[in-house]
């Protein structure tokens, strides 16, 4: 895709970046095998932040015989460019804020300015180029991960005022970004209260050892089918429910098989979840469609006995943090056995009590999709915010 900047202002002129750097150099690779709690940082594409700094919360630190000493410093002044990453978040950059006696992988390029230009005001058109999507639209693309590569980097041409503009703008842009990231930032210390409300009400109502019974005397637990690919049909009688429907997916396979009955599923049944992903794909749902075949990955909760149906849900949904703290797996895939299930023991009340603590948790789920949408959208348009702001910058209207 071509590079398309506005028209500039009078006294700006269009450079590349390789005009305006004086060096850029990848990383190096350091496999984890090599990692150590006490060896040589190494900065990951984690460490760079979408807001144009370094971002500490999670170092990785790796053995001293494994740094190339040529690329174990970062100074002041130098920017880090993220070259590999998910296509979302491709084309990162960061600041250099101090001298550090870190090193940093292969995804990152260090980039020296020359005379031509102040180093932030380079990472600020990055950072706009980054957040409008640019990169993602020009990178390139494999199973995962998305690349813009240094000889992408070096052509990308650049806005560039005379150097005293620029140090107007960057102070302009430092001033007013500072300010929508705090706010961002509180908004989001809102959304993860917002979250933890629901889970300890869940922790509240489920944990008072109330006539405490294993799943195993409430729950037949039964399992999905797996298919063979000849199987799974394009259409056909019934949809074939797998993990990525029950949030939503409308990607069906179906099925004309004729199977047992308690491998079909009727509108309001209970499923779990029992492999997937912790706050999407893994745990309790109902199913609210027609009648359909769930997968092996899939099980279905059927009540042995009377319990009231939206405590039922609930419970799922509370005894589903226990089931990933005791889950197994790897690369954010967890799944825990059907003999792990069946062991867990929850409060079991009165049918009247089910009824009463369901609804109150119907409730205060509610309120709190509710709060938590308001927040999102406080924070989307925050974000719109600092994306017409840096637009504003690099086209002299700041």
């Amino acid at each position: 895709m071509e590079q398309v900047l506005n028209q500039l202002p009078k006294g700006w002129i269009t450079a590349q970046v390789k005009d305006v750097t004086a060096s850029l150099s990848s990383g190096f690779a350091c496999n984890k095998n090599f990692e150590t709690t006490d060896g040589y940082v190494h900065l990951r594409t984690h460490n760079i932040s979408t807001s144009g700094c370094l971002n500490f919360d999670q170092i990785i630190k790796v053995s001293h015989e494994k740094i190339d000493e040529k690329k174990s410093k970062i100074f002041k002044g130098d920017i880090l460019f993220n070259n590999t990453n998910s296509k979302e978040l491709v084309g990162k950059t960061a600041y250099v804020d101090q001298d550090y006696d870190y090193a940093f992988s292969n995804h990152l390029t260090r980039i020296v300015t020359n005379d031509k230009v102040y180093s932030k005001f380079l990472v600020y058109w990055l950072v706009s180029l980054q957040t409008s999507g640019y990169f993602n639209q020009i990178c390139k693309k494999w199973i995962g991960q998305a690349g813009v590569n240094n000889t992408v980097l070096k052509g990308l041409s650049v806005p560039l005022p005379n150097k005293e503009e620029q140090k107007r703008i960057v102070e302009k842009l430092d001033a007013l970004l500072t300010r929508i990231y705090t706010s961002i930032e509180h908004l989001q210390e809102n959304l993860v209260t917002s979250k933890s409300l629901l889970a300890s009400a869940l922790f509240e109502r489920f944990h008072q050892e109330v006539n405490p019974t294993p799943i195993k005397d409430i729950f037949n637990v039964y399992n999905g089918r797996a298919y063979k690919k000849p199987e799974l049909l394009d259409s056909g009688k019934y949809k074939v429910i797998r993990i990525q429907n029950l949030k939503g997916g409308e990607n069906y396979y179906y099925s004309d098989l004729e199977l047992d009955e308690n491998k079909y599923c009727e509108s309001g049944d209970l499923l779990f979840s029992w492999s997937g992903t912790p706050g999407t794909s893994f745990g309790a749902f109902i199913w609210n469609d027609e009648k359909a075949i769930y997968h092996y990955h899939i099980w279905k909760m059927e009540p042995k006995l009377e319990i009231a149906p939206r405590y039922a849900y609930w419970l799922l949904k509370d005894i589903t943090e226990e089931a990933i703290a005791n889950a197994r797996g790897v690369a954010g895939m967890l799944h825990i056995t059907k003999g792990t299930m069946e062991s867990f023991v929850v409060s079991l009340p009165s049918y009247e009590a089910q009824q009463k603590i369901a609804k109150e948790l119907d409730a205060l789920a509610l309120k709190s999709e509710q709060l938590q949408a308001e927040i999102s959208s406080k924070i989307d348009s925050l974000k719109h915010l600092k994306a017409s702001i840096l637009d504003s910058a690099f086209k002299g209207e700041l």
